[in-house]
Protein backbone atom coordinates (compact mmCIF):
# COMPACT_ATOMS: atom_id res chain seq x y z
CA UNK A 1 0.00 0.00 0.00
CA UNK A 2 1.38 3.37 -1.02
CA UNK A 3 0.57 6.46 0.99
CA UNK A 4 0.07 9.82 -0.63
CA UNK A 5 2.24 12.66 0.60
CA UNK A 6 -0.76 14.12 2.45
CA UNK A 7 -1.59 10.84 4.23
CA UNK A 8 2.05 10.31 5.14
CA UNK A 9 2.22 13.87 6.51
CA UNK A 10 -0.95 13.35 8.57
CA UNK A 11 0.34 10.04 9.93
CA UNK A 12 3.59 11.68 11.02
CA UNK A 13 1.77 14.57 12.68
CA UNK A 14 -0.58 12.16 14.47
CA UNK A 15 2.35 10.07 15.71
CA UNK A 16 3.97 13.20 17.14
CA UNK A 17 0.67 14.16 18.82
CA UNK A 18 0.38 17.34 16.80
CA UNK A 19 -3.09 16.94 15.30
CA UNK A 20 -5.34 16.92 18.36
CA UNK A 21 -5.27 16.58 22.12
CA UNK A 22 -5.33 12.95 23.20
CA UNK A 23 -5.80 11.06 26.44
CA UNK A 24 -2.55 9.10 26.76
CA UNK A 25 -0.23 8.26 29.67
CA UNK A 26 2.64 10.73 30.03
CA UNK A 27 5.34 8.10 29.54
CA UNK A 28 3.73 6.89 26.32
CA UNK A 29 3.45 10.47 25.05
CA UNK A 30 7.13 11.08 25.70
CA UNK A 31 8.01 7.87 23.86
CA UNK A 32 6.00 9.03 20.87
CA UNK A 33 7.43 12.53 20.65
CA UNK A 34 10.95 11.20 21.17
CA UNK A 35 12.03 13.96 23.54
CA UNK A 36 11.37 17.61 24.10
CA UNK A 37 13.72 20.54 23.75
CA UNK A 38 13.68 22.59 26.90
CA UNK A 39 16.12 25.46 26.74
CA UNK A 40 13.27 27.51 28.21
CA UNK A 41 11.99 25.67 31.30
CA UNK A 42 8.20 26.10 30.73
CA UNK A 43 8.39 24.76 27.15
CA UNK A 44 7.87 21.04 27.81
CA UNK A 45 5.01 21.78 30.19
CA UNK A 46 3.26 23.95 27.61
CA UNK A 47 3.85 21.42 24.82
CA UNK A 48 2.48 18.52 26.84
CA UNK A 49 -0.45 20.51 28.23
CA UNK A 50 -1.48 21.46 24.71
CA UNK A 51 -1.15 17.85 23.53
CA UNK A 52 -2.35 15.58 26.36
CA UNK A 53 -5.90 15.74 27.59
CA UNK A 54 -5.74 15.69 31.40
CA UNK A 55 -2.04 16.59 31.61
CA UNK A 56 -0.85 17.61 35.06
CA UNK A 57 2.23 19.76 35.56
CA UNK A 58 3.08 17.73 38.65
CA UNK A 59 3.19 14.51 36.60
CA UNK A 60 6.03 15.82 34.44
CA UNK A 61 7.85 17.34 37.41
CA UNK A 62 7.69 13.99 39.24
CA UNK A 63 8.88 12.11 36.14
CA UNK A 64 11.83 14.49 35.69
CA UNK A 65 12.79 14.07 39.36
CA UNK A 66 12.62 10.26 39.14
CA UNK A 67 14.69 10.29 35.96
CA UNK A 68 17.29 12.61 37.51
CA UNK A 69 17.54 10.31 40.55
CA UNK A 70 18.02 7.29 38.29
CA UNK A 71 20.76 9.07 36.34
CA UNK A 72 22.48 10.12 39.58
CA UNK A 73 22.34 6.54 40.88
CA UNK A 74 23.74 5.13 37.64
CA UNK A 75 26.51 7.72 37.60
CA UNK A 76 27.43 6.98 41.22
CA UNK A 77 27.49 3.26 40.44
CA UNK A 78 29.79 3.84 37.45
CA UNK A 79 32.13 5.95 39.59
CA UNK A 80 32.29 3.23 42.25
CA UNK A 81 33.14 0.61 39.64
CA UNK A 82 35.94 2.78 38.22
CA UNK A 83 37.34 3.43 41.69
CA UNK A 84 37.45 -0.30 42.55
Amino acid sequence: MTLSARRLNRALLARQLLLARVRIPLGRALERVGGLQAQYAPSPYIRLWSTIDGFSRDDLTRLVEITAEAIDAATASDELERAA
